[in-house]
């Protein structure tokens, strides 16, 4: 079994991705605010039955006498299990991916001297792919907080709680309480030593990205074209930084637009605390 850091688990991360987009809609399908579940949750019954779990939820974490659940709010998401079943599925396997990737990312950096797309070009797309796949399942979490009602919802109906879990439920909620409030808060810390050299990345590809999707750009995009490319003197046995940055345009714009973000959050967590 390969241990974390390794470039294997890095390989898997990166080709669950496209299972994590496809999976991404089926719950989203499942907890969009139009979906027939959702629209139930705004329901007085819904409010109800969202603040019971909340107390539940509460009680649990304070030790003290849970409350019981009466008939009718234990009947209100009967017709609702069976998508509910496949959320929790959906919503275990993310949170076991990103759980795997927050540590290989942790244990990168700790081995990494920086993240250069010329010398250290498959290591630092890596990174960058599985940084924008784990941010945007934090941000997914927060933005559709009807999946933590999903998870608090495990423990008091048979048919959720038989789905079997990769992590005690406990942790679940745990992050999914996290997640919705600041989408940023479970992985901030583990983040924060490899945003720094992520930032140096960035700052790097930036003058050629504002040439690319500035209001003019500016590329000569002749030294680019497979025929009639210009005569250019090689300087270098590396490749050439502004072609690494076409390559890979996609992960590094990404990368790009989620990484200030990525800070802003965590510098308002900061000031609130």
């Amino acid at each position: 079994m390969a241990n974390p850091g390794e470039y294997d688990i890095s390989e898997i991360l990166i080709h669950h991705i496209d299972h994590i987009d496809a999976q991404l809609e089926l719950l989203k399908s499942i907890v969009y605010p139009n979906s027939r579940f959702s629209e139930a949750l705004k329901s007085k019954q819904g409010g109800n039955f969202i603040s019971f779990l909340q107390q539940y939820d509460s009680t649990i974490n304070s030790r003290s006498s849970a409350p019981k659940m009466s008939d009718s709010i234990k009947s209100f998401p009967v017709e609702f299990l069976d998508q509910l079943a496949t959320a929790v599925v959906i919503i275990d396997d993310l949170f076991n991916w990103i759980l795997v990737a927050r540590t290989q990312l942790q244990t990168v950096n700790d081995n990494t001297l920086d993240l250069d797309i010329r010398w250290n070009n498959n290591l630092a797309i890596h990174v960058c792919k599985v940084f924008v796949a784990l941010t945007k399942l934090c941000l997914f979490f927060h933005y559709f907080p009807s999946c933590r009602i999903i998870v608090l919802m495990i423990e008091h109906y048979d048919k959720l709680k038989n789905q079997r879990l990769t992590r005690p439920l406990p942790e679940l909620i745990r992050f999914m309480t996290n997640v919705t409030s600041s989408p940023f808060e479970s992985i901030k810390m583990t983040l924060k030593p490899l945003s720094h050299k992520l930032s140096t990345l960035v700052s790097l590809i930036g003058p050629f990205m504002i040439q690319i999707f500035g209001p003019w750009p500016i590329v000569n995009w002749q030294q680019y074209m497979i025929f009639d490319r210009p005569v250019q003197t090689i300087e270098s046995t590396l490749p050439s930084l502004h072609q690494m940055i076409l390559i890979n345009l996609p992960t590094l714009w990404e990368t790009t637009v989620k990484l200030p973000y990525f800070h802003l959050v965590c510098q308002i967590r900061i000031c609130q605390i």
